[in-house]
């Protein structure tokens, strides 16, 4: 045995285990009162301890294969630059030293909440193990009175987005409307929890939302934007939801426009941290025309499908980006670079 020097922190080798897997409190004292903050999420709630690690130890493989490819070897790159891993069962097995029954297991659990995805290669060639990113939509936060009571910040603005199943988003009605019901086990915070009104949870709300950045794509200068246009946390965290939810359904929409016209067969996924600072801009431009309303004794009449409309409509304009300006998005059509116009 022997303690950790301060000296000795840099030296050690560890394998990372993404701070969204794991559940974590916090104490502040606000007026007298305690007040605990608690963050979990789908994945601290659902993963085993094994698939954690398993993830942690996939994830180091990642981060050598990108070591590998910085030195010009490409072998577990695709065509797309996402990274890939060439794991059988067996292996799976050594590398995380667990029985056949566990890691598949571990594998549906993974598989379950969208950390991994397979590829087939064919008869007797082993899948592709395409690890996935963390989704921050999945980030849970609950408040708690010094009873241990929960507490809520707002007791009537957890709401659905409503007036946004239009034609003009280029999606059936009733498909879009899966997606707009907020399921506050997940998204926000409970409508249902007792609310203590003597708390005063306004003053250190912007600091809670703010340890957001450590779970999304959004950097803190985003985050700390929205917190200061927002009237709490409730608000904040809705608009961080719809910047996912939107995103989530444009990458469906895209990729199940491909596949009907037997373009592609893959599911695209766009990456946030690509399109940052492009996304803090439209953000920057929502608020402004919020601004500019209230400065002219005007509302919203649905403010929640406005901001639904502009952020869809971002994400599809990132789609259209990354397919290298090729596809006439929605429309039927690949228009190539000398404007000739390929019906499909």
């Amino acid at each position: 045995m022997a303690d950790i020097k301060i000296n000795q922190i840099a030296t050690q080798n560890f394998f990372q285990i993404p701070q969204i897997f794991m559940t974590r409190t916090e104490k502040k004292v606000e007026n007298g009162k305690m007040l605990k903050i608690k963050y979990t999420s789908d994945y601290a709630k659902e993963l085993s301890n094994d698939a954690k690690l398993a993830y942690a130890a996939l994830y180091n493989r990642c981060q050598l294969s990108i070591k590998s490819y910085e030195l010009g070897k490409k072998d577990f790159v695709d065509e797309d630059g996402s990274i890939f891993l060439i794991y059988t069962i067996e292996d799976l097995m050594d590398l995380l030293d667990k029985s056949r029954g566990t890691v598949i297991k571990i594998k549906k659990e993974l598989n379950k909440l969208g950390l991994l995805r397979e590829m087939r290669q064919g008869l007797n060639n082993p899948n592709k193990l395409y690890l996935q990113l963390v989704d921050a939509s999945h980030q849970i936060v609950e408040f708690y009175d010094e009873l241990g009571n929960p507490i809520n910040l707002s007791d009537n603005r957890t709401e659905t987005l409503e007036g946004q199943g239009s034609l003009n988003f280029g999606l059936p009605k009733n498909e879009l409307q899966e997606v707009q019901i907020l399921d506050a086990s997940k998204n926000e915070l409970s409508k249902n929890t007792h609310i203590d009104t003597k708390l005063d949870t306004h003053i250190n709300w912007q600091e809670s939302f703010l340890m957001l950045s450590d779970n999304t794509f959004l950097d803190k200068a985003c985050l700390n934007y929205i917190a200061q246009c927002s009237p709490d946390y409730v608000s904040a965290k809705k608009f961080i939801d719809t910047v996912y939810q939107t995103k989530k359904l444009v990458c469906k929409e895209w990729s199940d426009y491909l596949k009907s016209k037997k373009i592609a067969d893959d599911c695209i996924e766009i990456v946030g941290e690509d399109f940052n600072q492009d996304l803090f801009h439209t953000i920057q431009r929502i608020f402004a025309k919020n601004k500019i309303l209230v400065n002219q004794g005007k509302n919203f009449l649905n403010q929640d499908g406005f901001i639904f409309k502009v952020l869809l409509n971002f994400w599809r304009s990132c789609a259209f980006e990354i397919n290298h300006n090729q596809m006439t998005y929605l429309y039927g059509k690949i228009c190539l670079s000398d404007k000739i116009e390929l019906k499909l």
